[in-house]
């Protein structure tokens, strides 16, 4: 999963116990590229998403 983490990215992983969901790690990165259908690398247009108020998944 990557999130907005300051000025950069938080990417954090998580395996599945077979129960629930478990973070397995996080590291911080700098940039974030998204690939197309076709198997193209895109970087993401714009500024980064901040994220809005809504309801916790957990």
């Amino acid at each position: 999963m990557f999130e907005p983490y300051d000025e950069d990215w938080q990417r954090t992983e998580f395996e599945w116990t077979g129960e629930e969901w478990r973070e397995t790690g996080r590291e911080r990165v700098t940039e974030v590229a998204c690939f197309g259908s076709n198997d193209d690398s895109v970087a993401p247009d714009g500024p980064r998403p901040r994220p809005v108020g809504g309801e916790d998944d957990g």
